[in-house]
């Protein structure tokens, strides 16, 4: 039986010690699918000051937009406009400088960080504030700009509905 064991023993180890056979090269269908870390990018100092800078950007067309529009519907009102100098235009301009400042700040420190790339295309391929709202986004730091364009609509209905309140109160009929 010994004699039987250490033959069948040595062919193991031949087997074991022989080189392995060349690796199968996968097919198409059997390619394994795209690194998840495609999709996903770490936030460079770069991308700090290009976000901040289309930030600010859509903030100071959509501050300009809904001042005159306000204004428009004051004026058929028969109201003075809440915005009608360029006073309120460079106040609402240095607002959107301050948050520009803020967005790059508060985004440098988390350079490293990984975010979803679709977040950043959907943030920069849209040329209004407004439609970040549709953006789909996942990372907490860009669903912080859809806050931000919700909140900047509300904070601008809210303020022209008081002027037209005034104007409506001042000519002594109710407000439309």
């Amino acid at each position: 039986m010994r004699a039987v064991c250490l033959p069948l023993l040595s062919f193991a180890l031949l087997a074991a010690c022989a080189d392995p056979p060349p690796p199968k090269q996968p097919t198409k269908a059997e390619q394994p699918a795209p690194k998840e870390e495609a999709a996903f990018a770490a936030v460079t100092p770069a991308d700090c000051r290009a976000w901040a800078d289309h930030f600010e950007s859509r903030l100071k067309e959509a501050n300009r937009r809904r001042i005159d529009e306000c204004a428009k519907k004051i004026t058929a009102a028969g109201g003075t406009p809440i915005a009608t100098d360029e006073k309120d235009r460079q106040d609402a301009d240095a607002e959107a400088e301050r948050l520009h400042a803020l967005i790059v700040e508060q985004c440098t420190q988390q350079v490293g960080a990984m975010y979803p790339r679709a977040d950043a295309q959907c943030y920069v391929q849209s040329k209004t504030l407004e439609a970040w709202k549709s953006c789909p986004f996942q990372s907490m730091f860009f669903a912080d700009y859809k806050s931000v364009a919700r909140n900047h609509a509300q904070m601008f209905d809210d303020r022209c509905k008081t002027a037209l309140d005034k104007t409506a109160a001042a000519k002594g009929t109710p407000a439309g």
